[in-house]
């Protein structure tokens, strides 16, 4: 069992590690589906036909979201599987992966909050992109236990002993984001 924890912990800590890569492709892809397509009146022209604007935010949000939890699991797992067979059918037989695949949803949760958000304010490929980025990375200097990504190391030793009201900040902060960049995507303009 202290081997599973401290393997558990490594696991949460390898997901840490993905953070900024992750960033990364969220930046990429965030500014690819939002900003580009509002840069180059793609968006209007999909707006043109039968969909709305809930429809298109939903489902851009969604596919991106889907596209990285899975890049974040196959590095975890595969890392895992990599690391020690034994400890990977440990996890997959455990209730810890339910652990680690709620810091992997925090952890794309408030990425993706991150780029989006960006994107759709700035409706600019190249500032969406270096923007988003920057914050990101900006965030992985912090050396705060209140602060992504380490928060998720936090959250993961809260998860064993209790949690707190600290925890709620978050993941609260990026439903905000996405609220409000459903709100900007909603009522802006395109080109």
């Amino acid at each position: 069992t202290k081997v599973s924890e401290n393997f558990l912990r490594e696991s949460v800590s390898y997901s840490i590690q993905v953070f900024l890569p992750l960033g990364l492709f969220a930046s990429i892809f965030a500014s690819l589906s939002f900003a580009y397509e509002m840069e180059k009146g793609t968006t209007k022209l999909y707006l043109s036909h039968p969909i709305d604007r809930t429809t298109l935010f939903t489902a851009k949000v969604f596919s991106l979201f889907l596209v990285l939890f899975s890049v974040i699991i196959y590095s975890v797992l595969l890392r895992t599987f990599f690391f020690d067979p034994s400890l990977f059918n440990y996890i997959l037989t455990n209730d810890r992966i339910l652990q680690l695949l709620l810091i992997c949803f925090l952890n794309v949760l408030f990425v993706l909050s991150i780029t989006v958000f960006i994107s759709v304010l700035t409706k600019n490929t190249a500032f969406s992109f270096v923007g988003s980025f920057f914050i990101i990375y900006v965030l992985t200097l912090i050396r705060s236990n209140y602060v992504p990504p380490r928060f998720f190391f936090t959250l993961n030793d809260h998860l064993n002993k209790g949690l707190y009201i600290s925890d709620l900040g978050v993941p609260l902060i990026s439903v905000l984001l996405l609220l409000f960049s459903y709100y900007l995507f909603k009522r802006g303009e395109f080109p």
